[in-house]
């Protein structure tokens, strides 16, 4: 062995003493000699295990929340997607992964539509048959609905302009004549 050899095994060795928590106790009891071995324990023990259905489970429960926009809203989608036809089709043959594919991709499309918020019934109306129609229409409908919505308050006559009116102010004692409130005794309809 090396001088530069030991090195590395003093160093791998001083990190592996200062581990803590979950790292420490994966490592406790093994006898790791070198880095890759120590990182692929580490990566094994510590990294979330996502399994297929645990992907599965995501995916069919994800909703479009208020605040998100479509993009984060598809993205999110779109990555789980790849996740599972990466863990599903893994080892299989090209016809077995296509056939899958075709199907998660027609179930990735209903899931994307019921997620969404308010447009979800725009896009389900318009059938989209790809997932990247399904997401290209709601970005329109988002786009749409958000410069209406931003024109509308634009061009809506607000309470303090008086757009050429003039406003009379509702007195706020009562009526000399009958005293009743919001009128003044002259406008006073017993009268």
């Amino acid at each position: 062995m090396c001088a530069n050899e030991k090195a590395k095994q003093r160093l791998l060795q001083g990190i592996i003493i200062r581990l803590a928590g979950k790292a420490r106790a994966a490592v406790k009891f093994r006898s790791i000699q070198s880095w890759t071995e120590l990182k692929d324990t580490l990566k094994t023990s510590l990294e979330p295990q996502r399994t297929t259905p645990h992907l599965y489970l995501e995916l069919y429960s994800i909703k479009q929340k208020g605040d998100k926009d479509v993009m984060t809203y598809s993205s999110r989608i779109e990555a789980l997607q790849t996740l599972i036809l990466e863990q599903e089709t893994n080892g299989k043959s090209a016809e077995v992964a296509t056939a899958f594919e075709d199907s998660l991709k027609a179930q990735t499309i209903q899931v994307f539509i019921e997620g969404l918020g308010k447009l979800k019934d725009f896009i389900k109306a318009r059938n989209p048959s790809t997932l990247d129609k399904a997401i290209e229409a709601a970005r329109e409908e988002e786009r749409v609905r958000k410069s209406h919505d931003e024109s509308k308050r634009f061009y809506e006559p607000s309470a303090k302009q008086n757009h050429g009116k003039t406003l009379t102010k509702k007195p706020s004692t009562p009526c000399f004549h009958c005293g009743n409130m919001g009128h003044w005794a002259k406008d006073c309809r017993p009268l």
